[in-house]
């Protein structure tokens, strides 16, 4: 049954309550007010962040070897990643302290996605060699529970996972000829594999637009970014003439997409960029850079944050018996939001 939360029986309504909301807005983490980019950069072994501002850029992790994009558990304060130099899977608080290895002794292994639903991540491995050995696993994100899912893969590299429709994507990068890459789907036990588009450029990237029905990648060897339906159908090329588009992510909460230009390995001109779903108002973020490859976005929800304040501020009310208690001061509602 809906709870329907009810003004406070006061006279300092509205302008009190605004207020109130606005304290419990400020006193909220910093990462659960303002949205944020977190990157990983190849030739300088880091993985960074600014702001959506441009403000508070940081590097939160250096000396890795090759590593994959940074996947993010904001609720539990948590950042993931796979250093597939050296076979691992690694997590750091989002500041970049506390590094811990999750898993080791993978084989060239991609970025984990995060399903923060079961506590899982999943992620695949694949060698620079021949021979269709590439696999795609899951396990929990402690490490544990460590399962293949789908083998006899050529090079798979991004996964994405739809939790509520029980299905996984992912890119395969293909063989050494430029339109041997797939994109393909199967069930999240790894059953039902199937491909949905084939002849594609190198594709590396994947994220998916579940609202809307679709899946979003990035073309590295066509230098384009593309998406189709979930099912395969209707493909489009939304951009073209990238210089080596590489981790794409979305902000569906404006309707954006965010992704990342390699640019030419140690000339430090790569780029993040940013364009609409339908790929126009392209426009650059940031320069630069040390070959940039994957990309997250946090962005957090308005809607969200405002019911956050609203259930707190009712919580507040009941535990201090605000019911018909008449005119109330600003300042005292203030100091109980606090």
């Amino acid at each position: 049954m809906m709870q329907i939360v009810r003004p406070f029986s006061c006279r300092c309504w509205p302008a009190g309550f605004a207020l109130a909301v606005a304290a419990l807005l400020l006193n909220l983490p910093r990462q659960a007010r303002a949205g944020a980019i977190y990157w990983s950069e190849y030739d300088t072994g880091t993985i960074r962040r600014v702001n959506f501002d441009n403000t508070g850029r940081t590097t939160l992790l250096s000396g890795l070897s090759n590593p994959s994009k940074p996947s993010l558990d904001i609720g539990a304060g948590k950042i993931y990643w796979s250093n597939r130099g050296t076979g691992e899977i690694r997590r750091a608080n989002l500041d970049g302290t506390d590094s811990t290895t999750v898993l080791s002794g993978l084989t060239d292994n991609a970025a984990p996605f995060l399903d923060l639903v079961h506590g899982q991540m999943y992620w695949a491995e694949h060698a620079f060699s021949e021979g269709r050995i590439g696999t795609i696993r899951r396990a929990n994100l402690d490490g544990s529970d460590l399962t293949t899912l789908v083998t006899g893969q050529d090079q798979p590299r991004g996964v994405a996972v739809d939790v509520a429709g029980g299905k996984m994507y992912w890119m395969d990068y293909g063989g050494s000829n430029l339109l041997q890459g797939d994109l393909r789907r199967a069930n999240l036990d790894g059953s039902g594999a199937e491909v949905l588009l084939q002849r594609l450029a190198a594709p590396i990237g994947i994220a998916l637009d579940l609202p809307d029905g679709k899946v979003y990648w990035t073309d590295y060897g066509g230098g384009e970014i593309r998406r189709a339906n979930l099912d395969g159908t209707g493909p489009q090329t939304l951009l073209r003439f990238l210089n080596g588009p590489v981790g794409i992510d979305l902000d569906l909460v404006h309707g954006h997409m965010y992704w990342t230009n390699f640019g030419d390995e140690g000339m430090s001109n790569g780029e993040i960029r940013r364009a609409n779903l339908d790929g126009t108002g392209q426009r650059g973020i940031l320069s630069g850079l040390g070959g940039p490859v994957g990309i997250s976005v946090y962005v957090p929800d308005p809607s969200s944050t405002l019911v956050l304040c609203l259930s707190t501020l009712a919580l507040l009310r009941r535990r201090r018996g605000m019911r018909g208690q008449g005119v109330r001061r600003t300042s005292d509602v203030l100091a109980e939001g606090r």
